[in-house]
């Protein structure tokens, strides 16, 4: 999805890309609420290259993903675990999110591009 916001910067700089993900799956989460920016808008958070995440010893994928740097906001659903994706549940909020920006607001367009994830 990032990739997709880059290419078309100019045209995308006013609409909102929403990113969505379970809290204990992002990289480094604690960096958004620790520290000297704790609370302040926008947070402060560094991605680091894929290459230096943890993987799992059992699905060769990192255990945690950086948030995308083109998003302008993302939702962070909490499940109280760690380095575990909750596809699933975040999948089924992702479309009760669709179905409520379709239905109930004036947006002239929504469009929903998921599963950027670990590859």
């Amino acid at each position: 999805v990032g990739d997709a916001v880059a290419m078309k910067r100019s045209f995308v700089n006013s609409i909102p890309v929403i990113g969505v993900n379970s809290w204990g799956a992002v990289h480094d989460n604690e960096e958004l609420i620790e520290g000297e920016d704790q609370g302040r808008f926008p947070a402060s958070y560094t991605a680091v290259p894929l290459e230096e995440l943890e993987i799992d010893a059992d699905t060769k994928k990192p255990k945690t993903m950086c948030l995308e740097h083109e998003h302008t906001h993302f939702i962070l659903l909490d499940f109280g675990t760690k380095n575990n994706f909750h596809e699933e549940e975040v999948r089924e909020f992702r479309i009760k999110l669709q179905e409520h920006l379709r239905t109930r607001t004036e947006a002239q367009l929504v469009s929903v591009l998921i599963e950027g994830g670990s590859g």
